[in-house]
Order: structure tokens, then C-alpha cells, then sequence
């Protein structure tokens, strides 16, 4: 097999009786999409009619991520067994091909690709017309939703790389949409879901105002989710809290919709458990984990804050070694403090000092 085109991304809409695929390269360009139609009959039959398929199609064009649809429990028990079937068959030839995954629910697809999370298959045909080029000819509902799902992959991939390449920065686009705890930001003309606790979610304009948010990528290898906050601080403790053990994105997502930024840092340094256990997922044990692997750092920074530099005339040592045991606190390691710390003038800070 060639190599991966890291460039290219397979979208797949499983199902047992139709599995949509395509394959699609950024920016715009579907290259190919089709359905692969199996005979009822044998399941096992059906599904190496798929595989059997998709090898071919992964060996002629090696796609350097591929994208597919979660599983969603509707009212037809059976269909549901089916695309079970079909999604495991998928997910076995991709992980011996190599390829890695990305899943999304069907209403992730929706928000990305029209900023409503309840789109119809009209809405979300319009807005693929207006943001893919097609290939010749008139793909079914499989097909269709197979370069849906491989374009939101394409369109988060895109803006997760922005927020990597200068991480805590502030990304600007315009609300297009907003939810409890979401909020569909346009930039250059592409939605991108991102999740927000509340008090950045109340601090959002209305849709078509301009936003500035500071984002954290959090990628795993079959999820890749973006979440923004008004401040770097509320982003600098997001990224503390995730840190925690027990602790993923949504609960430290959860942690700070539960009260304000100054509150939170306050309780974790009092020890006071009782506003991290408001939050929703939070329990005596997680906000116990917490308290004790973030008072620490929170001390660090607090004891960094307020050391004067006229302190340091006392020429004791005194100010050196808290500063010193403040960095190992923040996760330096010792040669790394003792680095910082002979980096220092203290003769010139204490002339600064007494100025």
C-alpha cells in the first residue's frame, strides 16, 4: 500500500444495509464519494461486502485520518444493531490499515456544518453545496453524509491546529450560534464548535457579534474537541483541573461553571471542598484530588506574587529559598529552579528594592 496522503480524509456513514464513503481534501474538494449497497441475506456476507470494499478503496487512496459516525440509538432497534455491526467491521480495517479514527455524534456534524444541532437533510444539502465542491452526478443520503462527517472533521482539524501552533492565544471569529454550554464560532467563513463554561458563555455577544476566545485542544485518538474561555486565567486553571486525576475536560468544564474564577481559587486554597462539589460529576473524593494537587500551585504562584524585591536585601537567603521552593511547588524540577534563581541579580534587585 502507498503511502498516507496526511492530507486526505476518509468520511464514512455506517450502516449495515448502506455504508456511505468519502474522500475528501481540504480545503473544499470532495475527490470521490459512493454507497456500498449489500444484498440482505448473511450479515457476515454483508459486512465483508463492506470491508472488502473499503480495503480497496484504502489501498488505492491511503487517507491520512478518517472520520465516522458515532452510533445513535433511534427508535429502530434493529437498524441500530446493524450500524453497530457495520461501525465494528469499519473500525477493525482502519486500525489494521493504520489509519487513525475520529467519531462524531450526528449532531456535532450538524452544528459544525450549519450551526443548528437539529438540521434537516435539506438544510444540511444546502450548506454542502455551498461549502464543498461536488463530484459529477447526485450522491445519495450514505454518500452525502459521509462528506458531511468527513468535512467537520476537516473544518475542527483546522482550527485545532491554529490553536496548537499558538497555544493560549486568543482566536477571534463572529457567534453564530450559541447553546448552554457551546457556542459556534465563524472564522473565515467556518463554523467550529466550542465548549465554554457558563460565565464565558454569558459573557458572549449576540449572534453575528465578534468573539475572542482563548482555546484549549484536547485530542485524543478518536476525539478532538475544542474548549474557549474569556481569560487566560479561567484558561490557566482548566488546564490545572485536567490535570487532576478523575478529572476530564467536561468536569473541569463543569468546575468552573459552578462559580466564579476567584471563588474557586479561594476554596481550593481554604480548603473549602463545598464549591467544587458543586459541580455536576463532582464528588467528595475528586474534589479532595483537587484541593490537594492544586493548593500547592496556587501557593506558588500566590508566594511568586508577592515577593518584594526589596526583600531580598536582607541578604539572608531568606527570599531565594522561598522562591526556590515556590518554582519545585509549580513543577519545576530542582536544577531547573536553581537555574532561575542564579539568573537573577539579586544585588540589582536589591538597588530596585530600595529606589
Amino acid at each position: 500500500m502507498p503511502g498516507r496522503n496526511n492530507g486526505l480524509i476518509l468520511g464514512v456513514d455506517p450502516g449495515l444495509a448502506g455504508t456511505g464513503f468519502a474522500l475528501f481534501a481540504e480545503p473544499n474538494l470532495v475527490l470521490s464519494c459512493s454507497t456500498v449497497v449489500t444484498i440482505p441475506g448473511r450479515d457476515g456476507a454483508r459486512l465483508l461486502t463492506i470491508t472488502n470494499h473499503l480495503r480497496t478503496l484504502i489501498a488505492e487512496n491511503p487517507p491520512g485520518e478518517a472520520s465516522i459516525e458515532e452510533i445513535f440509538m433511534g427508535r429502530n432497534a434493529t437498524s441500530a444493531v446493524g450500524v453497530a455491526q457495520a461501525r465494528g467491521a469499519i473500525l477493525n480495517v482502519l486500525e489494521e490499515c493504520g489509519v487513525p479514527v475520529f467519531e462524531y455524534k450526528p449532531s456535532q456534524v450538524k452544528v459544525i456544518l450549519t450551526g443548528f444541532g437539529n438540521a434537516d437533510k435539506s438544510q444540511m444539502g444546502r450548506m454542502l453545496a455551498a461549502q464543498v465542491k461536488m463530484p459529477e452526478g447526485r450522491p445519495d443520503d450514505h454518500a452525502r453524509d459521509a462528506i458531511a462527517i468527513a468535512l467537520c472533521h476537516a473544518r475542527s482539524r483546522h482550527f485545532a491546529r491554529a490553536a496548537v501552533d499558538a497555544p493560549g492565544a486568543r482566536r477571534n471569529g463572529v457567534v453564530r450560534r450559541a447553546g448552554p454550554d457551546f457556542v459556534v464560532v465563524d472564522v473565515g467563513g467556518v463554523g467550529y464548535l466550542v465548549a465554554v463554561p457558563v460565565q464565558t458563555r454569558q459573557s458572549l455577544p449576540p449572534p453575528g457579534g465578534e468573539v475572542e476566545l482563548n482555546i484549549h485542544t484536547h485530542v485524543r485518538e478518536d476525539q478532538l474537541a475544542l474548549y474557549g474561555f474569556t481569560t487566560v486565567e479561567e484558561l490557566d486553571l482548566f488546564e490545572l483541573l485536567i490535570q487532576v486525576d478523575g478529572v476530564g475536560p467536561k468536569v473541569g468544564l463543569n468546575i468552573l461553571s459552578a462559580a466564579s474564577l476567584e471563588v474557586l481559587k479561594r476554596a481550593i486554597m481554604s480548603e473549602d471542598a463545598a464549591p467544587i462539589r458543586r459541580a455536576s460529576g463532582v464528588g467528595p473524593r475528586t474534589a479532595a484530588k483537587v484541593i490537594i494537587e492544586l493548593k500547592p500551585r496556587l501557593d506558588a504562584v500566590a508566594a511568586l506574587d508577592v515577593v518584594p524585591r526589596a526583600a531580598a536585601a536582607a541578604g539572608d537567603g531568606a527570599v531565594p529559598k522561598a522562591v526556590e521552593s515556590a518554582l519545585r511547588n509549580l513543577g519545576y524540577s530542582s536544577q531547573e529552579a536553581r537555574d532561575g534563581l542564579e539568573s537573577v541579580d539579586w544585588r540589582s534587585s536589591q538597588s530596585l528594592g530600595r529606589k
